[in-house]
This record gives C-alpha cells, sequence and structure tokens, in this order.
C-alpha cells in the first residue's frame, strides 16, 4: 500500500515531469497554491509554439488546483476517508495552510443544538401534499417512495435519475402539478421537521433553467449534475459579530450543500472525493415567512451570512410527504452567474428552479429553528 508521502512525491514527480525541459523547480510547483499576487520579475516570452502550449497548459493546471481540488481538499479533510487527508501531516500542517492561503473560512457553528424528535411521537401528516397528482405520480408503481424511503439508501440515486423527475418529455412531470404540491404543503407538519444529516437531493424538471443548473459548476467539479442535496446539523448558527445590516436576525442551524466532483481516478483516491463532499457552500435553515405563499411559512435556507457564489440565493423547503422535501430556489436582487454572464436585472427576488430532498433510511429527526430575535 502506497503511504501518504509516496503519494506527495509521486504527485510531485508528476507536475515537475508536465515541463518539456524539466526545469520545474519547488518554487513553481507550490506557486499555485499562493492565492496573494507576488512581485517578480516577468517570465521572458516564449521562443517557440511549444514553449507557449506548455507555459499555457501549466498555468491552467496551477489555476485549477489553487481554485479547485486544493480548496475542496482543506475544506473536506477532517471527515474524508483518503488516507492521505486524514493523516496527522494533512491536518497538523498541509490543511491549516491551505486554508489560509486560499482565505476559507470554517462554517458558523454555536451553541444551543436542535433537540431531535421521535417520528412515532409526532402528530399526523398534517398537509394533503401526499394527495396531489405529483406525489401519487413519484409514489405509483415506477416509483415506489413510500416503502423505499424506509428501507433502500439507493432509491434516491434511481429517482433522480429518472425520466420522471428529469422532466423529460411524456414522463408525466407537470410543473403545474409541482407548485400544487407545494402549496398543499402547508401548514408545515410539525412546524417544520428536519433530517439531521445529509439527504439526497437534485434539481427536477426540464427547462432550460433547470439544464444550466444542471451543468453549472462543471467547469470546477468536472461533472454534470454535480449538485447532490443538503447535509442539516444540529447546531445553531449565532449571529455574526460584524454583520452589517441592521434588522432583526433570525438565528437558525447549520446546513451545507453537497457537490460531487470528478476529478480522475488519481486525484479523487488522493483527496477522498470518491463521494459527494459534504461540506460546501453553508448556510442557515429556519421556519419563516415563504416568498411564493406570504401569509404561510416554509423552512428556509439563507446564504446572506456567508461569502460564497450561492450567497445572492435563497432556498424554501416543505415536507411534502414524510421525508420527501420539495425546494424552491430564488435569485435575490443582484444575483449572477459565470461571473455576470448571467444577472438578475429585477429588484424583487425571481423564482429559478425547483429540487427535491430524500431522506435516506434511519435518518434521525429534529425541529426545525423558529425563534426570531425580537428587537
Amino acid at each position: 500500500m502506497r503511504t501518504p508521502l509516496l503519494r506527495v512525491t509521486l504527485l510531485a514527480a508528476f507536475i515537475a515531469a508536465a515541463s518539456a525541459d524539466r526545469s520545474l523547480n519547488w518554487a513553481q510547483a507550490l506557486e499555485f497554491v499562493d492565492a496573494a499576487p507576488v512581485a517578480r520579475p516577468p517570465p521572458p516570452p516564449p521562443t517557440t509554439p511549444r514553449d507557449v502550449l506548455r507555459n499555457l497548459a501549466l498555468s491552467w493546471l496551477g489555476s485549477w488546483l489553487r481554485d479547485n481540488a486544493f480548496s475542496v481538499a482543506a475544506q473536506s479533510g477532517a471527515s474524508s476517508s483518503s488516507p492521505f487527508l486524514s493523516s496527522s501531516f494533512w491536518q497538523t500542517f498541509a490543511a491549516p495552510f491551505l486554508q489560509e492561503r486560499l482565505g476559507i473560512v470554517s462554517a458558523m457553528s454555536g451553541q444551543p443544538k436542535l433537540e431531535p424528535v421521535n417520528l412515532s411521537q409526532l402528530p399526523g401528516f398534517e398537509t394533503s401534499s401526499e394527495e396531489s397528482t405529483f406525489v401519487q405520480k413519484l409514489l405509483g408503481d415506477d416509483y415506489p417512495v413510500g416503502e423505499l424511503i424506509r428501507t433502500d439508501p439507493g432509491f434516491a440515486d434511481r429517482l433522480c435519475d429518472s425520466a420522471f423527475l428529469r422532466g423529460v418529455s411524456g414522463s408525466g412531470y407537470d410543473v403545474t402539478e409541482v407548485n400544487d404540491a407545494w402549496n398543499n404543503a402547508s401548514p408545515l407538519r410539525a412546524e417544520g421537521v428536519l433530517p439531521m444529516g445529509c439527504t439526497r437531493g437534485c434539481v427536477i424538471g426540464g427547462g432550460w433553467v433547470e439544464q444550466l443548473a444542471r451543468i453549472y459548476g462543471i467547469g470546477r467539479t468536472l461533472t454534470t449534475s454535480s449538485w447532490r442535496g443538503k447535509c442539516f446539523s444540529d447546531e445553531i448558527v449565532p449571529e455574526p459579530i460584524d454583520r452589517n445590516s441592521t434588522g432583526p436576525y433570525q438565528p437558525g442551524s447549520k446546513v451545507t450543500n453537497r457537490i460531487k466532483l470528478n476529478y480522475g481516478l488519481t486525484l479523487n483516491n488522493l483527496f477522498g472525493l470518491n463521494e459527494p463532499v459534504n461540506t460546501l457552500f453553508p448556510g442557515r435553515v429556519y421556519v419563516g415567512q415563504s416568498l411564493a405563499s406570504p401569509s404561510e411559512t416554509a423552512m428556509i435556507v439563507d446564504y446572506s451570512d456567508h461569502d460564497h457564489e450561492f450567497s445572492p440565493f435563497r432556498d424554501e423547503i416543505r415536507e411534502i410527504y414524510p421525508g420527501v422535501y420539495l425546494g424552491k430556489m430564488y435569485a435575490l436582487p443582484g444575483a449572477s452567474l459565470w461571473d455576470g454572464a448571467i444577472a438578475l436585472s429585477s429588484d424583487e427576488p425571481t423564482f429559478a428552479i425547483h429540487f427535491i430532498l430524500f431522506k435516506q433510511p434511519g435518518q434521525s429527526l429534529a425541529q426545525a429553528y423558529r425563534n426570531a430575535v425580537k428587537r
């Protein structure tokens, strides 16, 4: 079995071998983990097309590793199954170094914690959404969620890959029926119950916006449909000390997103990325007023306290069937994608996509946070 030290040595040798004249030194090889600009004399101009291609390739490789693979590894090392990321060398020296250089800020955490709830002690499912056409199609013979949600950990993957949830023409998917299921999911069962831990999720529907959502991020993840759900924690997120807004602050529990990456067999094994990374794009979740139904409530996922690309977006989630959660994602004023290539021009929140989350067998439940701060 290769030791972690041997893995690092092999990776360094691989990068060094990429230089045609074998002149790549350690200072250059580690340059891609230094996010701060460093003043240095400009390199001499390339003299041959081969030099041009080599320099472009090395520049792209360095930038891509800095912005993608290493930043993900720095965040996921503590919980990774990779022997390299679990080593004391990585956790003591390498990960803190990368976190500092890449400007990675850990998700906030705090006390108190959400109290677990016993499913058998909850009141019955109070909504009529399970009688909706969308849920009935989901529960049909081709999509037997009712039994599988309790027993089969792989059923959610099969559902997310199905023609029905991908909105393929002729599959029976109808966005009007999805909205009907959402509307009938109020009031929330027991005022909002969250599955503790990671859920499996996917974008649903077949429109052009949904297709853009599925391919968004392929430049950093190297895979389509890279969003794979959300992870809910029982930790209460405290109010940030440096918060700029003067309005009331709504505390909530910590939530992160699951992102699947595919950097190839070598990097996936080295950084423990064969499973989705569960610690990306943090936010907080709480019960609050819905944008879709202003007189009613939903479980709100708020990213505004964090500095990442989904900060100007907001999710609203409702449980439409025990263990099945339907979500609406909204773009808030100022939201943009692809460095402004697609920007929201409206001064009001705009609906973007629907998504669905599935509770995994055996997951515990907790009451969603709902106590607003009064000022």
